[in-house]
């Protein structure tokens, strides 16, 4: 269908592309904004929440080990197509839970919300590789999580009006929103080579050789933990940040304003500058220096966080911090993925397991962060929770500013040596 109506570039691409992935993130985003919440309203404590909530991001991280081995070498096509029909389930089984109130349920939930977000995910880095060109990377990046940011903006304000109505009601609505994304993806991208083909070895075979791919990753894995290391630091601070302002945003709205139709407005007030930051670099394709740019990002997010606690708690002025927290998140963003991209590249075959360590490291992150934040805010108050994060990422940025490598170089010598051994 994309030859007979004449579109062949990677860039024309990336705007079919963005159409499902809008679809899918919109129906998240609802879903990200109501869930917490009820699941707070069922546990009353920011730390049990956190804890439920984790279940996602371990998921996660088993989904970020595996998935390497068992979709290698698979396009990004299948993998998004499976990401979608695994997301159909997603506003199901949160009805359920709302419903019956079962924190079981709720786990359960988390679980596929982390396998399936982060196929999702893989699906997305797999498009910036093999469809852009690197010198696009930011640019692409960029255009894709401002999807995310832009249905993260209108999710919360569109879930705070659903929850007052009937919980199946919106189910459908939301179920039929990813139905779409799906059919527009099959029909869209349904000419394209090796679509749904997962492989053409016997199925015995397939499975005796991802069952021998879980053991044999690590050693690869090791290696890029290795080189990787200040990037992947960076990576987990950024995920840190970005999973306790989802996970909590909305709990600390309604703390802040009250239960009164505007409890978004935190969520919605992080999100916003990245529509801006999306627009400027469109503009301005920036090809050197991201991880130095990404650092930077990450010391004026934590300057503005640690200013929250010399402001009274009940206060409006809180958002102005939180706004330019923000607005440091969102260069980071774009900066970290295209730098990620960049050495996917430069990995050849390996590609999947450098985007499989660092989606782990960013799993590890959420797992730990909603947490110990949750934690601190119970105890503490969410003033000093914004106080300590903000304190974290200065120590953090400032030592990524000594170390951080102008180029991560890979020592490709001795990744061939490794999968050399690993093919006797």
């Amino acid at each position: 269908m994309l030859r007979r109506i004449g579109i062949h570039k990677g860039s024309s691409k990336l705007v079919l592309f963005s159409v499902p992935v809008a679809l899918i993130l919109l129906t998240d985003n609802i879903l990200s904004f109501i869930v917490p919440i009820a699941i707070n309203d069922v546990v009353s404590s920011s730390f049990l929440l956190g804890v439920i909530m984790g279940f996602s991001s371990l998921a996660g991280l088993f989904s970020d080990y595996l998935f390497p081995s068992i979709f290698k070498r698979i396009q990004w096509r299948t993998k998004f197509v499976i990401a979608m029909i695994m997301a159909l389930f997603f506003p199901i089984i949160s009805a359920l839970g709302m419903i019956y109130s079962l924190i079981w349920i709720f786990v359960i939930l988390c679980i596929l919300w982390g396998v399936y977000y982060e196929l999702l995910i893989f699906s997305e880095e797999a498009f910036i590789d093999e469809e852009e060109d690197k010198n696009n990377y930011s640019t692409g990046w960029s255009i894709l999580l401002s999807l995310n940011v832009v249905t993260n903006i209108i999710g919360p304000v569109v879930g705070s009006a659903l929850i007052l109505f009937p919980i199946w009601n919106y189910t459908f609505i939301l179920v039929g929103l990813v139905a779409i994304a799906l059919i527009y993806t099959l029909l869209m991208f349904n000419d394209e080579d090796n679509f749904i083909s997962l492989s053409t070895t016997s199925g015995k075979k397939k499975r005796l050789s991802i069952l021998t791919n879980l053991f044999n990753e690590f050693p690869i894995w090791k290696e890029f933990l290795h080189e990787m290391a200040p990037l992947l630091v960076l990576g987990f601070m950024m995920y840190w940040v970005d999973m306790t302002m989802f996970v909590l945003g909305g709990v600390y709205g309604i703390k802040l304003v009250g239960d009164n139709g505007m409890e978004w407005i935190i969520i919605v007030l992080y999100n916003l500058p990245t529509v801006f930051i999306t627009l400027f670099l469109l503009r301005n394709h920036i090809y050197k220096k991201k991880k130095l740019y990404a650092t930077i990002s990450l010391l004026l997010t934590g300057i503005s966080f640690m200013l929250i606690i010399f402001l009274p708690s009940n206060s409006l002025l809180i958002l102005i911090p939180i706004f330019l927290a923000s607005l440091g998140m969102a260069f980071m963003f774009p900066f970290v993925k295209a730098s990620i991209s960049d050495i996917a590249r430069r990995s050849g075959n390996n590609k999947d397991n450098v985007m499989g360590v660092y989606n782990a490291v960013g799993s590890l992150a959420c797992i730990i962060s909603p947490i110990v934040m949750g934690l601190v805010a119970d105890i503490y108050g969410f003033s000093f929770m914004f106080f300590i994060m903000g304190i974290v990422s200065i120590i953090v940025a400032i030592l990524l500013l000594f170390i951080m490598p102008r180029k991560i170089l890979l020592n490709h010598a001795k990744l061939d040596s490794i999968e050399s051994a690993l093919n006797k």
